[in-house]
């Protein structure tokens, strides 16, 4: 599959969508807010959302969200067994 195809494909997610027209000034801020913080601006904005309807009283509490960033998957790395230090070199 090339890059090119795979950029067009869905992304299986459990979000939900929602598409939103921004003032060029409100983008550009949502950019700079996403770039200072490492995050997407799908991320960034979202947070900022989530923040601004906490202060409203919209939302009662802060989203509980799934850790995605860092940590071990599952069957990552190399297999369990020998490492290279325990590895006798024959012709020794």
């Amino acid at each position: 599959m090339t890059a090119a195809i795979a950029e067009k494909l869905p992304v299986p997610t459990k979000l939900k969508k929602l598409t939103i027209v921004l003032e060029p000034a409100l983008q550009a801020a949502i950019e700079a807010y996403a770039s200072r913080s490492k995050r997407s601006q799908s991320n960034a904005a979202s947070i900022l959302l989530e923040q601004a309807l906490i202060v409203t009283g919209d939302l009662p509490s802060p989203i509980e969200r799934e850790e995605k960033r860092g940590g071990k998957r599952s069957g990552a790395g190399r297999p369990k067994g020998k490492s290279d230090d325990d590895v006798t070199d024959p012709q020794a």
